[in-house]
């Protein structure tokens, strides 16, 4: 019995230990680097699906600023756009509207 095995109890004798782990008998550096993939392996996928979950977060929230930022845009140009649209096709109140009032409407789309 080596010397790593008189402190290992009776039911892990087939148990040595290699610096700091218990591994099982057999198994060389080969055996113990595959395990080491595997787990960074799982590690980085983690991370990759963490990393991609926030930059959908991040990109919704930017949507949803972009959303509101058209609505207020178009609360401003909608009644400005119909006014042009009523003095153009002649319906609607345009017989209100002067030139001077299309003129400030279309500006005011500008904008």
């Amino acid at each position: 019995m080596d010397k790593y095995q008189s402190n290992i109890p009776e039911g892990r004798r087939g148990i040595t230990r290699r610096g700091f782990f218990h591994l099982p008998k057999g198994w060389d550096s080969f055996e113990t680097t595959k395990l080491g993939v595997e787990i960074l392996k799982s590690a980085a996928f983690t991370v990759a699906i963490a990393y991609v979950g926030l930059a959908i977060s991040r990109n919704k929230q930017s949507d949803e600023a972009l959303v509101k930022r058209r609505i207020e845009s178009l609360d401003v140009i909608a009644p400005a756009a119909n006014r042009i649209v009523s003095f153009v096709n002649v319906v609607g109140n345009w017989k209100e509207l002067d030139p001077q009032q299309i003129i400030l409407s279309k500006r005011v789309i500008d904008k």
